[in-house]
């Protein structure tokens, strides 16, 4: 599991009580005061207060979980970082609910390069000139060779990879310069709709794993909030497309993109700050 947001949370949450036996939890984050809107197992007593979210997942995940022999790693890194990348390859199947290019880059680079499906989804919510909701959208599909890959589906955009490798979107000169729609500016409450689009993505593992009705793979789905209606992606990457280029050649393709992510680290140690406060407060 990839991100540990508004949407990760719950998946984490379903996949424990579905019976999983091994969950590996990636996040270099903490909660935030503005998470608990957004983001399940969080409340007063531990957002803002410092604690990872990996760690909040893993805790409501051994609670939840119905397998008998249950185990959950909970690491503190970006997917980015070649340890976090590391450990994503170790894994039979990767969601991908985060919320950035770099990571659904490198993502994308492990789905084909490493023959690990990624199961990835996001939402979007647009607004009139006045403010108002004009409606919402939530999707979902995955990645593998043979399917269509993120950057086809338009889930990131390969300038904002080397943007956010430079920095610029943890800059808020930068963001603002963005247009007012761009979803690096997003900041709803869109938890309801992360509900929606959980469900979407557990059900395109399903799916794969099981293959009800000798079907494995229906394709890519988006769901119009405003219609009702519910659209299918194209099937197959485009023609100019790299990725497929890069199945199965694992270390000898090209290399993922992972390096030194400043934003985890300055997260983590923040994090090392606030659990020594928290001691010394008794809180812990």
């Amino acid at each position: 599991m990839v991100g540990l947001g508004s949407v990760g949370s719950i998946v984490v949450e379903v996949l424990a009580r579905m019976g999983l036996q091994h969950l590996v939890l990636l996040d270099f984050d903490s909660l935030e005061v503005i998470n608990r809107d957004r983001t399940l197992h969080a409340h007063r007593d531990n957002a803002g207060m410092g604690y990872a979210k990996v760690t909040v997942a893993g805790r409501a995940a051994r609670r939840s979980a119905t397998a008998a022999d249950f185990l959950v790693e909970e690491l503190e890194s970006s997917v980015c970082e070649d340890d976090g990348y590391r450990a994503a390859l170790d894994c039979d199947v990767l969601f991908s609910c985060v919320d950035r290019p770099w990571a659904r880059s490198v993502l994308n680079h492990i789905a084909y390069a490493h023959l690990i499906p990624v199961v990835d989804g996001g939402i979007h919510v647009s607004r009139t000139a006045q403010g108002r909701m004009r409606g919402a959208e939530w999707k979902a599909h995955v990645a593998a060779p043979g399917r269509r890959c993120l950057r086809c589906l338009q889930q990131f955009d390969p300038a904002f990879v080397q943007a956010e490798r430079e920095g610029h979107l943890d800059d808020p000169s930068y963001i603002e310069s963005l247009p007012n729609e761009s979803v690096l500016r997003r900041n709803e409450n869109v938890f309801a709709f992360s509900l929606a689009a959980a469900s979407l993505e557990v059900l395109q593992l399903v799916s794969m794993v099981i293959g009800p009705a000798g079907i494995d793979d229906y394709g890519g789905q988006t769901y119009h909030m405003a219609t009702g209606t519910l659209e299918t992606a194209p099937s197959t990457c485009e023609a100019r497309c790299a990725y497929p280029g890069f199945t199965g050649r694992g270390e000898q393709g090209p290399h993922p993109g992972t390096g030194v992510h400043p934003r985890a680290e300055s997260a983590r140690a923040v994090r090392i700050v606030a659990g020594a406060s928290r001691e010394r407060g008794g809180l812990e």
